[in-house]
């Protein structure tokens, strides 16, 4: 967005006054925004990020840049997405790199799914949004990270499985060696 600025100077007690125009290139950074509470994830399981509050968990726009990229990474477990039409997806060291517009951005954020590690109770996640313009980086020096946040997401354990087979024939007093009895903890 393009603008101007009219500085008017004029000294007291003095008939001067002299103005100078300012044309100004206005540009804005990217807004992520991100629910205030997560829905608990299960240890071990895929589960889609859902706010507490049952709205849409993530909503990026720009209103000068039509290409946004973002970084979303945790070293308490594995990321993933369920959809990522129109977006550029990479898997980095410790998540996801995504590419592409805004909303198609906000689209596949809402298929995100975490696998968190088991033996945690909460997990730390780390996204950062850039829009390749080093006017609106957050700290004003030019490094392209526009902008980034860590948030928890709250993890409960899984519950044990136990399978048991459907039937055992046993002999009258005989002995039974019982087969196919599997117990899991994650």
């Amino acid at each position: 967005a393009a603008g101007s600025l009219t500085l008017i100077v004029s000294a007291s007690a003095r008939s001067v006054v002299g103005s100078y125009q300012l044309d100004l290139d206005i540009r804005h950074p990217p807004i992520l925004t991100i629910p205030q509470a997560f829905q608990a994830v299960t240890a071990k399981t895929a589960s889609t990020l859902l706010p507490t509050n049952g709205s849409s968990a993530f909503s990026l726009s720009d209103t000068d840049s039509s290409d946004l990229s973002i970084n979303i990474e945790s070293d308490q477990g594995a990321l993933t997405l369920g959809s990522a039409a129109e977006v550029f997806t990479a898997k980095t060291s410790n998540g996801l790199s995504l590419s592409g517009s805004a909303s198609a951005i906000t689209t596949a954020l809402g298929t995100l799914q975490f696998s968190a590690n088991a033996g945690i109770s909460s997990a730390t996640l780390r996204i950062t949004v850039s829009d390749a313009d080093p006017f609106t980086d957050a700290d004003g020096i030019a490094n392209n990270l526009d902008w980034s946040k860590s948030f928890s997401i709250p993890v409960q354990t899984s519950a044990p499985t136990l399978a048991l087979p459907d039937s055992v024939q046993v002999l009258l007093g005989g002995n039974v060696r019982l087969k196919g009895i599997r117990v899991g903890d994650l």
